[in-house]
């Protein structure tokens, strides 16, 4: 019988604890290549991310750089967030190609990642460098739509010289204003890609095996939030173990007694 007691109090245990950190993940837009949920990002950035990614899906299906904000990541830390949506996703395809850019805008937060391909060009210490430089100072101000901008730009550069492929940002900017020039609706909710990219099928059954000892560093290193609901859960549980244990010895006594 206390083996059984401890096996379920170890299952609740276990089971509290994940549901305490776990945090449900967005699916990924209709176009795949962005997802603005804390609806930051203008349609000409949204054209812009759209139509630049066009152009690399042209040159390798696999290449891509998808920008994702959310409100927040919860209880969860930012980069493991990100690690999780980059997997979920499949951000990269089978050749790990990619990069994720997320943007927590109520933690005031972000965080770069790049497929395992990627690493090399991308270590955690060029991709600081760059956050600095393009991202931080349009951030802070809350000028999201500036930062991700600037920041978008300098990273497919990159991108497009590391996987050797012929394309440029003013390319992807001439397709957004040929599109805007030809139809009223904005491809920030119509525009679909061309099938230059991935199919949806593609996507879902791909898998990035993303090197997490690469990706930028998170802008902010406090957990506290998370390890205070951990402490405040372990103790009550050991609270109640404790009860419990007492409750069997006072029920052992009293069943000795005469």
């Amino acid at each position: 019988m206390k083996h059984i007691w401890k096996s379920l109090l170890l299952l609740l245990l276990v089971t509290c604890i994940s549901l305490c950190f776990a945090e449900d993940l967005p699916e990924p837009g209709e176009d795949f290549c962005y997802l603005d949920e804390a609806n930051v990002l203008s349609n000409e950035t949204i054209g812009l991310i759209f139509f630049a990614n066009e152009r690399l899906y042209q040159v390798h299906d696999s290449a891509e750089i998808v920008v994702v904000t959310v409100n927040t990541t919860g209880n969860t830390r930012i980069d493991d967030y990100c690690y999780q949506l980059m997997n979920k996703w499949g951000i990269g395809g089978k050749d790990n190609l990619g990069i994720l850019v997320l943007l927590a805008i109520q933690d005031k937060d972000y965080y770069t990642m790049p497929g395992t391909a990627l690493s090399d060009t991308f270590s955690s210490s060029h991709i600081h460098a760059l956050q600095e430089e393009y991202l931080l100072e349009a951030f802070d101000a809350g000028e999201y739509d500036v930062g991700v901008t600037k920041y978008f730009e300098a990273l497919y550069a990159e991108v497009a010289e590391a996987i050797g492929a012929d394309v440029s940002i003013e390319d992807a900017r001439a397709d957004y204003e040929a599109y805007i020039a030809n139809t009223e609706e904005s491809p920030a909710r119509t525009a679909e890609p061309s099938g230059t990219g991935r199919t949806a099928n593609e996507r879902e059954n791909s898998s990035s095996h993303i090197a997490p000892q690469n990706p930028g560093e998170p802008r902010t290193d406090s957990d506290s939030g998370t390890a205070l609901i951990g402490f405040l859960l372990i103790v009550g549980l050991v609270i109640l173990i404790v009860v419990l244990g007492r409750n069997r010895r006072a029920r052992r006594m009293a069943s000795t007694m005469p």
